[in-house]
C-alpha cells in the first residue's frame, strides 16, 4: 500500500471526508453528534465525568488511528510491486456512488440537522420525543464544547507526524533511537520504545485476549472431551448400544431355525404355566 491517492482520487476523498467526519471536525455530522454525547456525559456528573474523559481519549486515539491508515494507505511512497502499483484503478461506480452519497450525508447531515432542526435547542425538532437529551444538558463552558475538536485535531497532527516516516513507525527499534546521555534521556528513550511497542502491538490485547479466554477455553474443552468420551459415551450411547448390542446376541442365539427347538421352548412354557396355576392352587386350597 502507499501512494494510492493519485490512483484512486474519488476513494481518496471519500475517504478523507469520511474520516474527517469521524474524528468530529466542523462542520461535518460527526462534530455535531459526538459534541452532544460528550455534553450530555460531562453534565450528568460522577460516573458520567469518567465517559466524559474515557470519550476524549478515544476520540485522540480515533483520530491518530484514521491518519495513520490514510498515511500508509494514500500518501508516502508504495510498498506495491510495480506491476500491482499500475493495475490500481479507481473502484467502480456502483460502489462509489453510494460512498459518495454516504458522504454527502455526513457532510451536510450535521448542519441540517443543527441550523434547521434545531437539535442544539430544547425546543427543537425533537422536543416531544421520549428522551431530550437537553434535558440533561446545562449550560457548559466554551472550551467543554470545542474540547472534542480540539483534541481531533491534535490527533490528526500526531498521526500525520507519526506515520510520514512508514519505515521507522513500523519497525521501531530501541538501537535505531539517538543516543542520548545521562539518566533523563535513558528514561526518555525507554519510555518512546515503550509507547511505540505498545502501539505497535495493539496494546497486547491479543495477548490478553489469549490468555484470559482462549486458553481458559482450550482447557475446558479438552475436559469437556474427556468428559463426554468417558461418562457421557460410556453411560450415555455408546453403553445403550453395547447393552443392545448384547441383548441381541442372546436372542439370535435361541432363533436357531431348528423346529424342535421351538417345540422344545412352547413345551418349556406350557410346563413352567401348568406349574405357576398349580403352585397359586395349592395355596389357595392350604390359605
Amino acid at each position: 500500500m502507499g501512494g494510492l491517492k493519485d490512483q484512486m482520487p474519488v476513494t481518496y476523498g471519500n475517504f478523507l471526508v469520511g474520516s474527517l467526519a469521524l474524528i468530529g471536525i466542523y462542520p461535518l455530522s460527526g462534530f455535531y453528534s459526538k459534541d452532544l454525547i460528550l455534553e450530555s456525559a460531562y453534565s450528568t456528573g460522577g460516573v458520567g465525568s469518567i465517559v466524559f474523559i474515557l470519550g476524549i481519549m478515544a476520540a485522540a486515539l480515533t483520530s491518530i488511528y484514521s491518519m495513520k491508515i490514510i498515511m500508509l494507505v494514500f500518501h508516502g511512497k508504495t510498498r506495491l510491486a510495480a506491476d500491482n502499483f499500475n493495475h490500481v484503478q479507481e473502484a467502480p461506480s456502483v460502489m462509489n456512488v453510494p460512498l459518495v452519497v454516504l458522504v454527502a450525508g455526513s457532510f451536510f447531515s450535521g448542519m441540517i440537522g443543527y441550523y434547521l432542526l434545531s437539535i442544539n435547542k430544547p425546543s427543537g425538532y425533537f422536543h416531544n420525543s421520549v428522551f431530550n437529551i437537553h434535558k440533561l444538558i446545562h449550560h457548559l463552558p466554551l472550551y467543554i464544547k470545542l474540547l472534542p475538536m480540539i483534541v481531533g485535531i491534535g490527533g490528526i497532527i500526531a498521526g500525520v507526524y507519526w506515520y510520514k516516516k512508514v519505515s521507522v513507525i513500523l519497525k521501531p527499534q530501541l538501537k535505531d533511537l539517538p543516543k542520548r546521555r545521562g539518566f533523563f534521556a535513558c528514561a526518555q528513550n525507554n519510555i518512546t520504545y515503550f509507547i511505540e511497542n505498545l502501539l505497535q502491538n495493539k496494546y497486547y490485547f491479543d495477548e490478553i485476549y489469549y490468555c484470559l479466554i482462549v486458553k481458559p477455553m482450550f482447557i475446558l474443552s479438552k475436559i469437556s472431551d474427556l468428559f463426554d468420551q468417558k461418562i457421557i459415551d460410556r453411560f450415555g450411547p455408546t453403553g445403550f448400544a453395547q447393552v443392545t448390542n448384547c441383548f441381541g446376541s442372546l436372542v439370535s442365539k435361541i432363533q436357531t431355525g431348528y423346529i424342535f427347538n421351538y417345540t422344545l421352548y412352547i413345551v418349556l412354557f406350557i410346563a413352567i404355566s401348568i406349574t405357576f396355576f398349580v403352585i397359586n392352587f395349592v395355596k389357595g386350597s392350604l390359605g
